[in-house]
């Protein structure tokens, strides 16, 4: 079946750059018989109307789904280029366009083409930039949240009970290991413990943090059935439950 709409697709793609030179327009767009994105640079360019050259990246993008799946490299590139042809002003929008093309974008970069899916295959020239990046134009620089929002994130993570399985604590445990602290770390934390050496909390500070234990939400085990907050139970029960 997928052969066969390979090969319906190859045709429809072939005639249309064989047409390419009937059309005598005006406006006309140079396009990559065979996609530099996958094939190199190459002089293989034909003249395309701006309607043939939507086309074309339309049955390229089907030629490689059906060709090498919609996982593989090259269908994903061909679905970056289609969509990228969505974004010039003379291609006209629809809703039913719309949801193709983010559908296709979705399906192809799942699995092995997933850019994220690895943060450390990223170079480290390539960490730099996206520090550098987040440093100057972070979203919430020089803006602090409101009091009404920082109610909303405090009912939120209220009562939140993070339990790792173990699969989880052996994957942060093997990430950790041979992991050293920078010097630029560690004097970052010295100077910290010297700011924070002989300060005393205010009488209001404490009253803070009592009023802040005291409604702490409990939780229950459900192997003991013991009561308590659910940083210490976290820790004790649950999953790391002695009656468990």
């Amino acid at each position: 079946m997928e052969y066969r709409l390979w090969r319906k697709y190859c045709k429809k793609y072939i005639s249309l750059v064989k047409s390419s030179h009937i059309k005598n327009e005006e406006l006309m767009e140079k396009h990559h018989i065979f996609p530099q994105s996958i094939f190199g640079k190459n002089k293989k360019v034909v003249s395309l109307t701006p309607r043939q050259h939507f086309v074309a990246h339309k049955l390229l993008h089907k030629i490689f789904l059906f060709r090498n799946g919609g996982n593989s490299t090259r269908c994903f590139k061909m679905a970056k280029a289609f969509c990228w042809m969505q974004t010039r002003n003379c291609v006209q929008f629809n809703s039913r366009r719309y949801e193709f093309c983010k559908k296709m974008r979705s399906e192809s970069m799942r699995g092995e083409n997933n850019p994220c899916k690895d943060s450390q295959s990223f170079s480290a020239e390539h960490r730099r930039k996206i520090s550098e990046a987040l440093l100057k134009n972070h979203p919430m620089k020089g803006r602090k949240h409101s009091e009404e929002t920082r109610a909303k994130l405090s009912k939120a993570l209220m009562g939140r009970v993070v339990i790792h399985s173990e699969e989880t604590k052996r994957k942060i445990s093997e990430k950790n290991k041979g992991r050293e602290i920078s010097e630029k770390t560690k004097l970052a934390v010295i100077e910290s413990n010297k700011k924070r050496k002989g300060s005393k909390r205010t009488i209001e500070t404490k009253e803070k943090m009592r009023n802040a234990q005291i409604n702490k939400p409990k939780v229950k085990c459900p192997y003991c059935n013991t009561i308590g907050h659910y940083a210490a139970m976290g820790r004790w029960h649950f999953n790391n439950c002695k009656s468990k």
